[in-house]
């Protein structure tokens, strides 16, 4: 008789783009349990914006490139939504439609995450921010309580793996640091988006085997473009902004496979990159 293996469990892709930084486990100081497990969005809008620009500024003393306000999404395709509850939601036209939710001062979680402990140990090539700028000093207390002016999301992991690649457009000789999570999941994967110091939750219900994607990049509904210095908005994450910050330079493996966007056009250099802390 031959033997019918057993099921698959389902199963959820996350990507992360742009302005996100994984809070990495370390040795000194304060434990907290998010270290290890979360990923941060940084509010880069328009204040956060100029006070990174007066400081490239006063380091060229003249005039620099723009950096254009940034905004949180989440996308996922429309026919892989299975429930949305009330968030407000707009659909991206075209042949693979996606849906786009701004995300303003929320944790998302995927409760349902099941299997091994959470595996990070993918992430080594993502440039550290504090290994960049030497005596960056501490990290913002909103990093740990949710701050919306600072913040705009936390992505917490239960279980699964993160990992990190370098996608490099063919012809091109460089690209962004960009952070997958995998994981299987008890049921349809279920995303859940809690605004900061609130217990009110909205359940989003997603096709197993979904591949959605987490963005942190310029406002493309006012269209914003990419620059050379967005990656230093990254340095916002400082308790207190450094005088003289550096720019990327990722050093992950490299693929050429776009990873999923969210039905955008890729930003695909450097400045967008994924970090980590510390």
């Amino acid at each position: 008789m031959t033997k019918v293996p057993p099921p698959v469990p389902p199963s959820i892709t996350v990507t992360f783009w742009g302005i996100c930084i994984f809070l990495r486990k370390h040795k000194q100081g304060i434990q907290l349990p998010i270290y290890g497990r979360r990923m941060v969005m940084l509010n880069a809008g328009p204040s956060g914006c100029a006070e990174v620009q007066k400081v490239l500024e006063n380091k060229a003393h003249g005039p620099v490139e723009t950096i254009d306000p940034h905004q949180a999404q989440l996308h996922i395709r429309n026919e892989d939504l299975l429930q949305i509850g009330d968030l407000p939601v707009k659909s991206l036209a075209g042949p693979n439609k996606w849906a786009m939710f701004h995300l303003d001062g929320v944790r998302l979680t995927i409760p349902n995450s099941i299997g091994e402990e959470f595996d990070s140990t993918g992430t080594r090539c993502l440039q550290s921010l504090p290994g960049l700028v030497p005596n960056l000093g501490a990290m913002s207390p909103a990093a740990v309580v949710g701050e919306p002016s600072v913040v705009s999301a936390f992505f917490d992991f239960k279980s699964g793996t993160l990992s990190s690649v370098q996608y490099v457009k063919k012809g091109k000789k460089d690209g962004p640091a960009v952070t997958v999570h995998e994981t299987r999941t008890e049921g349809d994967p279920e995303i859940h988006v809690t605004p900061f110091g609130t217990c009110a939750t909205t359940v989003i219900r997603i096709r197993p085997g979904a591949s959605v994607a987490v963005t942190n990049e310029p406002d493309y509904d006012n269209k914003y473009a990419d620059a050379p210095d967005d990656f230093m908005l990254n340095y916002l994450l400082a308790a207190s902004y450094p005088a003289n910050p550096q720019h990327a330079s990722p050093t992950c493996q490299e693929t050429h496979k776009q990873p999923d966007h969210g039905g955008h056009p890729v930003f695909a250099t450097p400045a967008c990159s994924n970090t980590g802390w510390p």
